[in-house]
């Protein structure tokens, strides 16, 4: 079984962040994010892009 090369942070309930507040103050219900999550680095491709496949199978659902 493979390691999560992109470990989480997670808490214990769930963190209060200012762009999490700002986000909820300002768009409407349907659009702030339901969850926060933090990692200490990003699936970078060869272009030094993010790559967003990759982002899918770690945090996906």
């Amino acid at each position: 079984m493979a390691t999560n090369p992109f470990p989480r942070r997670l808490a214990a309930s769930p963190p209060r962040t200012p762009a999490a507040d700002w986000s909820k103050e300002h768009l409407g219900r349907h659009t702030y994010p339901r969850r926060v999550e933090s990692t200490d680095a990003l699936p970078l491709g060869p272009s030094i892009k993010v790559v967003k496949r990759d982002l899918w199978a770690c945090y996906g659902s």
